[in-house]
C-alpha cells in the first residue's frame, strides 16, 4: 500500500472518529427522541436531547457511538491506523490546555468568573455550552470520541485474535495421535 493511500485512510478514520461520530450522534439522538416522544413528551423532548449531546459531561452519546463505530469499522476494514486516531486530538487538547490562559482564561471571561481551571474546563463541570464554552465540542468531544474509537478498534482486534490462541492451547493439550 502506498504512503499516500495510508495517509488518506488515516485521515478518513480521523474524520469518522471525531466529526463523523459527532454528527451521527446528533442525528441518531434527535431521531430516536422523535420516535420515543409519544411515550413521554417531557423526557424525550428536543431540549433533553440537546442537553444529552452538548451539556452532559464526558459526552456519553458520542463515546458510546464511537465505541460502536470503532468496533464495526475494525471488523470491516482491519486498518491499523485506527489505533492511532487519538493522537492528533490528544495533541490538540494538549495545545488547548497549554494555551488555555490565552484562549479561555482572559480577564473577565465566564470561566474566570466561575473560578474554573483549565482541567475543570475541558474535563469536568467547570463549563458547559450554555456558558458559551463551545470549545469543548471542538476539542474535548473529538478527543473522547477518538479515544473510544481507537480503544474499541483495538479491543475488536484483540477479540478477533483470541479464538486463534484458544485453538492453539486446545491443540497443545490434546493427547497425541497414534
Amino acid at each position: 500500500m502506498s504512503r499516500l493511500k495510508r495517509v488518506l485512510i488515516f485521515i478518513g478514520h480521523l474524520f469518522v472518529s471525531t466529526w463523523g461520530v459527532g454528527i451521527s450522534s446528533a442525528i441518531v439522538t434527535f431521531y430516536s427522541f422523535a420516535i420515543l416522544r409519544p411515550l413521554d413528551p417531557h423526557l424525550f423532548s428536543s431540549h433533553t436531547a440537546s442537553w444529552l449531546l452538548t451539556d452532559a459531561h464526558y459526552f456519553p452519546v458520542q463515546v458510546i457511538l464511537s465505541f460502536w463505530f470503532g468496533w464495526s469499522f475494525w471488523r470491516r476494514f482491519h486498518h491499523r491506523s485506527m489505533f492511532w486516531v487519538w493522537i492528533p486530538t490528544f495533541f490538540m487538547l494538549c495545545c488547548a490546555l497549554l494555551a488555555g490562559r490565552l484562549l479561555i482564561l482572559e480577564p473577565g471571561s465566564v470561566i474566570e468568573q466561575a473560578g474554573a481551571g483549565r482541567f475543570s474546563h475541558y474535563f469536568g463541570s467547570g463549563c458547559s455550552t450554555k456558558d458559551f464554552c463551545e470549545d469543548q465540542l471542538a476539542i474535548t468531544m473529538p478527543f473522547y470520541a477518538s479515544v473510544g474509537y481507537a480503544l474499541s478498534a483495538f479491543l475488536a482486534h484483540w477479540a478477533s485474535l483470541r479464538p486463534i490462541s484458544l485453538r492453539r492451547e486446545a491443540a497443545s493439550e490434546s493427547p497425541p495421535r497414534l
